[in-house]
């Protein structure tokens, strides 16, 4: 050996992620666009809907509506426990159901084989 240090290969640090926003405590507020990414990164409009909605929804099963936001500094921020508990309460529909209506095939044309 001539003295210099060795060349041995070692692995790479493994990457550090931090600890995702919706596995904290169920007293985080969330943001807009955090609350969006927790629904599954749906629209604004999706969230607007919600809120309209959440008057009807609570008349016929109270306790079911879109949380209501908490407004800070003219901000809305939702409880992450809160939304967890509405998204639980949301009918799934099963794994085999399928809501869209079978193709249309086209009828072949005996005119255009000859």
């Amino acid at each position: 050996m001539d003295g210099s240090p060795s060349k041995l290969r070692t692995a790479a640090p493994m990457a550090w992620y931090p600890p995702s926003t919706f596995e904290g405590s169920d007293e985080t507020l969330l943001n807009s666009n955090q609350t969006r990414q927790f629904f599954g990164d749906v629209s604004a409009m999706w969230i607007n809907r919600r809120e309209r909605e959440r008057d009807e929804a609570e008349r016929l099963i109270p306790g079911s509506g879109f949380p209501v936001a908490r407004r800070i500094a003219n901000r809305k921020y939702w409880q992450l426990g809160e939304l967890r508990k509405y998204r639980d309460a949301q009918p799934r529909p099963d794994v085999g159901e399928c809501s869209l209506p079978p193709p249309k095939r086209k009828a072949l044309d005996s005119s255009t084989s000859e």
